[in-house]
């Protein structure tokens, strides 16, 4: 995979916002992530808390629950380093180009194989076949939404402020930088496959 350079979603919040997305609207728990998900004996599964139930985006519940896995579960397993929060979104942006994450982390493997199961359903029920902007622009928010999850660990904010960047870089239609300067502009940051640069931490100020 190339290097990819990913916006900073926070510079492009305003023209997420002013999107037009061709989605669809359906009853939705509105709160979906891991959570409110219980499950007893034999496997039997409830939802809890419909304390925000509505009419709302089709695709907004799976977003939620994607975001969820990867930050409240995932991050807390394995730390909360910016490399590993860049090497989970490298194996999402080959999991968006349609090809298998290689993935040598068992955790980081396991977690990948439910977002893959979750990425199914959404397929089913995307308005226009195979087009995933409409998800994109949900994952999107949710994530910017997860980074304000009191349960959600130093690790996990990080990787939903790069996984709202990839999103909205997917919406930009796979942003490459071409202006053929050595040095990536300062609305974008740099994720690649060697992950030998460590993303700065936006809550610091830089030297």
């Amino acid at each position: 995979m190339n290097d990819h350079q990913l916006p900073n979603p926070l510079l492009y919040y305003d023209d997420l916002l002013d999107r037009y997305v061709n989605g669809s609207m359906s009853k939705i728990h509105g709160d979906l992530h891991l959570g409110n998900i219980l499950v007893g004996p034999n496997n039997s599964t409830w939802l809890i808390d419909f304390g925000h139930t509505r009419d709302g985006h089709t695709l907004f519940d799976w977003a939620t629950l994607e975001v969820s896995i990867l930050g409240d579960v995932l991050m807390s397993l394995i730390g909360d380093e910016w490399s590993t929060v860049k090497q989970i979104v490298v194996n999402l942006l080959k999991l968006n180009a349609g090809h298998d994450p290689n993935e040598s982390d068992p955790m980081i493997t396991e977690a990948m194989t439910s977002i893959t199961a979750i990425r199914k359903v959404i397929h089913d029920c995307l308005l226009v076949e195979s087009n995933w902007l409409e998800y994109y622009a949900a994952i999107a928010f949710a994530a910017i939404r997860g980074i304000g999850w009191s349960s959600m660990p130093l690790g996990g904010r990080r990787l939903m402020f790069l996984v709202s960047a990839m999103a909205i870089y997917e919406l930009m239609g796979r942003f490459r930088n071409h202006s053929g300067s050595d040095s990536p502009s300062p609305e974008h940051t740099d994720v690649t496959d060697h992950l030998s640069n460590p993303v700065p931490d936006p809550s610091r100020p830089q030297d």
